[in-house]
């Protein structure tokens, strides 16, 4: 009513479109047609409306449908955002109008040269629409994919120097733990989420190009950070920090580093634990290094690994890991010496004079005194043999090389005895 106050006659589209309200055309629309049945509005040309009291306007004062007296709202926005490049959907979710008017708003601006589009860069088949007034070529050049809205919230929800598992983050969210896997795995992918690699629960980070990323929303509510230590296991923390510490060291350097009085060499399983490592992509091989003499070093996610943990624990100090591997090497050549000195100056047996290592002359002697079985054998060297099927293997030593034959067996074990029958 406040429009036809000044008995202007109007076209509907005037109208609606000169409607300073949120209104919905719709909602505008019956508004005209309740007031055309309580005679406040007349309608004597078709489309035209005017104040009953009015007389009828002449051809002269009726205004061309084809020229609204102003611009339509939509059309404008979807104007100005062709500032930067954009997609229908983009355009439709900004302005809350159907995809049709949204189509046909820019099928009109490319018809009135105001509007360009190209095909969107990689496999996509999707149409990029901008101003015809800017470069194509720097359009494409700058232009970046658009982030899927749940893929925003997974990378948004995630904060600097933290360490999460996937069941936080979909727990968080209130997403499926699937689709928070899936959507992990693009952004691992395209360098904005750096994975560690278990069984379970997978642990991811934000990396610094996901921090810098224009649609992480930084307001956003962060998931909660989960705890290395819990997460990664006791042995796998340790050796992580050895190696953070040290910058690079060979297995037995951390073996060193990590031995208590009560943790023998043999039970810290160094060499599966720096091969699980390898697996996850925590650590590598140096270049250059092969064999048992190999050293490793942190990746960059196990660095990252590493600073995730030095926020909940402190890490050990370099001087004393150098001085325990120090003590440990030293005691290991004295230990080898000993043991040097002692096959040395043992009294052998002529049986066993050609034995090639101690366990070898142990069994030698144990012959000499009769026929024994492959397990009564191994009861003799339990100490130089490191697995029980070692004793397999030196027993088929000595009699491909003749020092001693089998003899026959003794219920399944078998029975062996010396070639020469003890001489």
């Amino acid at each position: 009513m406040d429009m036809q106050r000044n008995g202007n006659s109007r076209h509907s589209a005037h109208i609606i479109s000169g409607s300073d309200s949120d209104l919905k055309t719709d909602t505008i629309r019956e508004d005209v047609d309740r007031l055309r049945e309580t005679d406040y509005l007349s309608k004597p040309p078709d489309g035209m409306f005017m104040l009953e009291s009015m007389p009828e306007p002449t051809a002269e004062a009726i205004p061309a449908p084809g020229a609204p007296t102003k611009a339509r709202s939509t059309t404008s926005l979807i104007t100005r955002l062709l500032a930067d490049v954009t997609s229908a959907p983009a355009l439709m979710r900004q302005t809350g109008v159907s995809r049709q008017r949204v189509d046909q708003i820019l099928q009109r601006l490319v018809r009135d040269g105001k509007a360009r589009r190209v095909r969107e860069p990689g496999p996509g088949r999707m149409y990029l629409w901008f101003r015809a007034d800017v470069s194509a070529t720097s359009i494409l050049r700058s232009y970046r994919k658009p982030m899927l809205q749940g893929t925003a919230r997974v990378l948004s929800c995630l904060n600097a120097d933290s360490l999460y598992s996937m069941a936080q983050i979909a727990g968080h969210l209130e997403m499926p733990y699937h689709s928070v896997a899936a959507r992990i795995a693009q952004l691992t992918k395209i360098g904005l989420v750096t994975a560690i690699k278990r069984r379970r629960p997978k642990l991811v980070s934000i990396t610094a190009s996901g921090l810098a990323h224009p649609e992480r929303d930084v307001a956003a509510s962060k998931a909660p950070a989960s705890d290395a230590t819990h997460n990664l296991g006791k042995q796998r923390v340790e050796f992580i920090e050895t190696l953070a510490v040290l910058g690079e060291a060979r297995t037995i350097d951390v073996t060193a580093a990590l031995l208590t009085e009560w943790w023998e060499p043999r039970q810290a399983l160094s060499g599966q634990m720096m091969h699980l490592l390898l697996q996850t992509g925590v650590v590598e091989r140096i270049d250059g290094t092969s064999g048992r003499q190999s050293r490793y070093r942190l990746t960059d996610a196990g660095k990252r690994t590493a600073a995730w943990i030095a926020r909940t624990r402190p890490p050990p100090v370099r001087e004393h890991l150098e001085s325990k591997i120090s003590a440990f090497s030293a005691r290991r050549a004295a230990m080898f010496r000993e043991n040097s000195r002692k096959h040395t100056q043992a009294s052998v047996p002529t049986a066993s004079e050609g034995a090639q290592s101690p366990a070898q002359a142990r069994i030698l002697r144990a012959l000499e005194d009769g026929p024994l079985t492959t397990t009564e054998l191994g009861l003799h060297v339990p100490d130089l043999t490191r697995h029980p099927w070692t004793i397999h293997v030196i027993l088929k030593t000595l009699a491909a090389r003749g020092d001693i034959r089998e003899a026959g067996r003794r219920r399944r074990p078998k029975v062996w005895m010396l070639s020469n029958g003890g001489q």
